[in-house]
């Protein structure tokens, strides 16, 4: 489904309406996000107040921000870069959970971070060879 998602963004945001992509796919995840949950759980929209706020903060900060911004980033490269950038996403998790929490990675978090950076730079390097 990622990857699907990637190749359609990169097939349809050159050119497109950033925030008119970005809604539909946030509509598009929203729906299918009810759906699933409504059909293997219990709905409960009686939660604290805290919990709501939390969740509008994650939805703007983590959510629309990140849609409107890998359709518009992938309106002015390929899907493939787009797919290694993405990747490097648990390698920023470690850094930041590093800096902020002082979290220590032990060694198959570095033999992972260490694969997704191999992987990346081949995938660049390789090109121009």
């Amino acid at each position: 489904m990622w990857a699907g998602h990637i190749l359609a963004l990169g097939h349809f945001s050159p050119g497109g309406d950033t925030f008119g992509l970005a809604f539909l796919q946030l509509l598009t995840a929203g729906v299918g996000s009810l759906l699933w949950a409504g059909s293997t759980g219990k709905l409960n929209f009686h939660l604290p107040a805290l919990v709501y706020g939390s969740a509008f903060y994650l939805a703007l900060a983590c959510t629309i921000l990140a849609y409107l911004g890998q359709t518009w980033a992938q309106a002015r490269t390929s899907p493939t870069r787009t797919a290694i950038i993405l990747s490097m996403e648990p390698v920023f998790a470690a850094i930041f959970a590093w800096f902020w929490i002082g979290e220590k990675m032990g060694p198959w978090g570095w033999i992972g971070a260490g694969c997704i950076l191999a992987g990346v730079l081949m995938a660049e390097v390789g090109k121009r060879a």
